[in-house]
């Protein structure tokens, strides 16, 4: 078993042909041919202590991409196909940027922990990122560009990709954890400054707020499963391969990040989270609800009693343990003073009754700007004080756009509880009608999906699409006019794409006509998108409602073996997908098995099913088990409730 805590210096020699290259984790200092002319021997230099399972060396015939611009005290160099070497200029351009940024984070140079080499290589067909010390692997989606087509979502993803591995070399790499049992600290830490960063090197994008919506949202539904696993455990519970693998999986790496988000704020923002991981590098080392308390008379003010238990989605006949509660962070404002940028009210003690005095009659919220990681609940007077001014035109701006995303997320969240009614949630969503906003839409689709997907009623689901495609009439409506314009945000990008997205899901007549009609000109034309933006959008809805999906299979084929870009590649691989006739779909299926899946794929998917290796899997088995018992106990509990809900409307 590999123990991150111990380290050593490796040197290593290597024989290997002659056509190909070598890199290793420190500069090669000696290089010769063997007599036969065949095959090379290199010899690399002492690296510094590093775990061992950093250790690594790529064999391959990738081609060094020039970047003889760049004045830095390391050597930076990027490796990749020959024929898409051109795909590289995002990594070239930013990456001094992001070199730079994390030095001043963390207050160590990157030459101070390295053999001065920083190599990035783009990996032809491989499944996944690997971290490894001064030389970073990367899928080649996650690190190549795609020239004067290259979008926003692109740039964004590679700049984020290019952190989180960079981050690594000092975290992971140069200080680790003792033992996988407390992985997370490493991964967190990259996890999370992947979004500090790069919002800091794409100051336009906005990606704080996104990580908001995509990554705090997302860890607490997650974390709400009765299967989630803790950030830390004992050393004695975490010893075999597939232990350190749920230790290392995305879910725990953004509950991290989600913590440390916290944190950040806990010490009151950028500079004091700055000061913490300096001093850290330097010595190497659930939900809470609000009930309005009965007034001493009917003028004097009110108090709000604070109370804490564990959020969890139910499962039928199975309690919870609700013994465990934390010292968590309350910030809050009201309708009175509006002040969403307050950092922390109180540190709130379990079993220690805090009392808020506030006015009644005006609405208060709670973990502004959703920065805390905690579900807020509120009691029901409270929740339409919020929903009153939410659907008011003039008020609804007073709340801070991630509070408003937060209120839905929370409450359809808290709903699937029973801790408070759909109808509740229903009432406060309707404000949507005339949100133009991106966060607060984002949230709402995340509900709103999972509601589509598991209702078992077609009647209902049906009912449900009806209401959601009226609930976008007015954003849709700004989407179209952000579509005719020229100078979009980034937020006005993803904005755009989520909407249409949507509109097109829900069968909405005008998106369908559009994405289709676009589709034709693309086949017909075989010429550039207007939008590239929009590419996946275009596919997938083109491919969804086409006429002839066998033909369009052959076409999409034809460009899939041609293009030298990875994004379009993939564009094409998620039309695939889509293709839902039954007529068709069993013939496209094979045709994807005969062309993608290889002699490989089929012995790895063998090894999978082999008996040994699926007892190693029976944490998969138990987690798909308790997804499945926890949907079939939400149908039972509520889609009844949600049937009422809408009974008279259509």
């Amino acid at each position: 078993m590999d123990e991150p805590n111990f380290k050593a210096n490796f040197s290593m020699e290597v024989k290997y042909p002659k056509e190909y290259s070598i890199l290793s984790n420190s500069p090669a200092i000696h290089e010769e041919l063997d007599l036969t002319n065949t095959s090379k021997t290199t010899t690399f230099g002492v690296t510094s202590k590093i775990s061992p399972h950093l250790v690594s060396v790529i064999i391959s015939k990738l081609k060094t991409v020039a970047t003889e611009h760049f004045d830095e005290e390391y050597d930076f160099k990027m490796f990749t196909r020959t024929d898409i070497a051109n795909c590289s200029s995002t990594v070239r351009t930013y990456h001094s940027q992001i070199l730079d940024k994390l030095t001043d984070f963390i207050g160590v140079p990157y030459g101070n922990i390295s053999n001065a080499e920083c190599y990035h290589v783009a990996v032809p067909n491989s499944l996944d990122d690997v971290g490894n010390f001064g030389v970073f692997s990367y899928r080649e989606i996650d690190i190549l560009d795609e020239g004067d087509k290259t979008t926003g979502t692109i740039l964004q993803n590679i700049v984020k990709s290019v952190t989180n591995k960079l981050c690594h070399q000092w975290y992971g790499g140069d200080i680790a954890t003792k033992w996988w049992s407390d992985v997370w600290a490493n991964e967190a830490v990259a996890a999370y400054l992947q979004y500090v960063i790069s919002d800091e090197v794409l100051q336009e994008f906005d990606i704080m707020n996104q990580f908001v919506v995509e990554v705090v949202q997302r860890t607490m539904q997650e974390d709400a499963l009765p299967t989630a696993q803790p950030l830390s455990s004992n050393e004695a519970e975490v010893f075999l391969d597939w232990d350190v693998e749920r230790k290392l999986e995305g879910s725990s790496n953004m509950k991290g990040a989600s913590v440390l988000h916290m944190i950040n704020y806990i010490l009151k923002g950028e500079d004091g989270f700055k000061a913490s991981l300096q001093y850290h590098w330097s010595q190497r080392f659930s939900a809470i609800k609000c009930e309005n308390k009965e007034a001493t008379d009917d003028y004097a003010k009110d108090y709000l009693e604070l109370s804490q238990k564990r959020f969890v989605y139910p499962l039928e006949n199975m309690t919870y343990d609700e013994d465990t509660v934390w010292t968590i962070p309350i910030s809050m404002t009201s309708e009175k003073n509006k002040n969403f940028d307050t950092y922390i009210t109180v540190m709130y003690t379990p079993n220690v009754v805090v009392d808020f005095i506030y006015e009644p009659n005006y609405w208060v919220i709670f973990n502004t700007q959703s920065r805390f990681l905690y579900r807020v609940n509120y009691e029901e007077s409270l929740w339409k004080l919020l929903i009153k001014s939410l659907k008011n035109e003039t008020e609804r701006g007073d709340f801070h756009v991630l509070n408003r995303a937060q209120l839905v997320d929370d409450i359809f969240n808290i709903a699937r509880t029973g801790d408070v009614s759909y109808a509740l949630a229903f009432d406060l969503v309707d404000f949507l009608e005339n949100e133009t906003d991106y966060y607060p839409w984002y949230s709402a689709f995340n509900a709103f999906s999972y509601l589509i997907d598991h209702v078992e009623d077609d009647g209902l689901k049906e009912k449900l699409e009806i209401y959601i495609l009226e609930l976008m009439a007015n954003i849709r409506d700004n989407v179209t006019t952000i579509i005719a314009g020229t100078d979009m945000s980034r937020i006005d990008v993803l904005k755009k794409n989520m909407i249409l997205n949507w509109e097109c899901k829900l069968g909405g007549s005008d998106c369908i006509d559009y994405t289709t009609n676009q589709f034709k000109i693309y086949k017909k034309n075989r010429t550039s998108f207007d939008d590239y933006d929009l590419r996946d959008v275009i596919l997938c809805n083109g491919v969804r409602y086409s006429d002839d999906p066998l033909e369009d299979w052959d076409f999409l084929w034809s460009i899939y073996t041609t293009t030298l870009s990875v994004h379009e590649q993939n564009d094409i691989l998620k039309a695939f997908g889509f293709i839902t006739d039954s007529i068709y779909c069993p013939e496209v299926l094979y045709l994807v098995a005969e062309k993608l899946v290889t002699d490989e794929h089929v012995a790895w998917l063998k090894n999978i099913l082999n008996n040994q290796i699926l007892d190693e899997y029976e944490d998969i088995r138990t987690k798909a088990l308790t997804l499945t018992s926890i949907n079939n106990y939400w149908i039972k509990c509520h889609q009844e409730d949600i049937k009422a809900i809408f009974s008279d409307i259509y």
